[in-house]
């Protein structure tokens, strides 16, 4: 429960699985409809942008919860306008008949992909709608394009030892989690306990449910609480005086960075993990159930191999590279198609 800039009680209902189901669910629908045309996009994307807004309405007291359910709204609203309104997928987009990591050669403890010129695949399955619905969702829920035609070029590749042992697969990406596990932990600490002026200030709805006020009340307004920083506890004052002008500078800037820092892996780390906790009961079905037909979708699905690491190891891939090859490669291939297309798509009506 909040109030509202009038003081009036707005009440928030608790996020409920359904209601984070039902755009990706409207969106499978409109696609599934074999022909694309402007009457499908006009009835079912309105129906989506209402169900995220209906979602941004939930609440949690979880706040990395809450900002995940914000930036899966944001995202999957981009992939419905990228899907009804700037492509048109059931003419452009084919699922290669074999995924790209299966035929992957081996190079200096690296893989390289043999991406073919023109990828022959599977089209849009009109005549049936069993298979309509397997192609739609494979689509709709792959951010990278892996197996596809559109899949984007920066995706790390699978360590050789991966390639040819799955007990290397699950060993790795178990450690990972537990490492991954342990720093999330040492995070909600730190900005609890530790640094909470700073992750949690004054007035946030965290700590104020029944009282908060929004910091900015709207994007060009002024802040409603002033908001002021300190160091964290058991750090050393901010110097002040005309004489330590310096030292102040030096010491916001350190503090700023860590910050910043810190911010940053938390969101790298609940990103990464999700998408290795996947791979991990993808590959142990595919383990315990097989793999099923050459072109089935269990081995495209449920094959250790077809499931690349997000962001590469620290001394190959995208890591290899270095702040450039992780940020501009890594960090931003995860959301490259979804928001180049619209722009591509704009850029195309514009040179028409």
């Amino acid at each position: 429960m909040e109030t509202d800039y009038h003081g009036n009680l707005l009440h928030r209902g608790p996020f409920l699985l359904h209601e984070a189901l039902v755009p990706s669910a409207l969106l499978v629908a409109a696609l599934c409809i074999p022909d694309q045309s402007w009457l499908t996009t006009s009835i079912f994307l309105p129906a989506i942008l209402a169900a995220h807004y209906y979602l941004l309405q939930t609440t949690s007291d979880n706040p990395a919860f809450g900002y995940s359910v914000g930036t899966y709204a944001a995202m999957h609203t981009y992939t419905a306008l990228n899907l009804l309104v700037f492509s048109n997928p059931r003419r452009d987009f084919r699922r290669l008949p074999k995924p790209m990591y299966l035929t992957a050669t081996a190079t200096n403890g690296t893989t390289k992909e043999k991406v073919p010129e023109k990828p022959q695949g599977t089209e849009y399955p009109k005549d049936s709608l069993l298979r309509r619905l397997g192609w739609v969702v494979e689509l709709t829920e792959s951010m990278r394009g892996i197996g596809w035609n559109w899949q984007i070029r920066p995706i790390p590749p699978l360590d050789t030892r991966e390639l040819t042992s799955v007990r290397t697969f699950f060993r790795r990406r178990i450690v990972r989690l537990f490492l991954i596990w342990l720093w999330l932990d040492f995070l909600c600490w730190l900005m609890r306990d530790i640094d909470g002026v700073y992750f949690l200030p004054k007035g946030n709805a965290y700590d104020n449910p029944d009282t908060f006020v929004p910091i900015y009340r709207s994007l060009f307004s002024q802040l409603s609480i002033k908001q002021e920083f300190p160091p964290p506890k058991g750090f050393p004052a901010i110097p002040q005086g005309e004489d330590a002008w310096l030292a102040r500078g030096v010491y916001s800037l350190f503090l700023h960075t860590a910050r910043i820092v810190f911010a940053g892996t938390a969101m790298y780390t609940t990103i990464n993990a999700p998408y290795t906790i996947l791979s991990v009961i993808a590959a142990s079905m595919g383990c315990i159930f097989g793999l099923g037909e050459q072109e089935g979708w269990r081995r495209r699905w449920l094959d250790w191999r077809t499931w690349p690491d997000l962001f590469g190891g620290l001394s190959q891939g995208d890591w290899g590279h270095g702040l450039f090859g992780w940020w501009g490669t890594a960090w931003h291939g995860v959301f490259k198609n979804v928001i180049l297309l619209s722009l591509i798509s704009l850029f195309g009506v514009l040179d028409d």
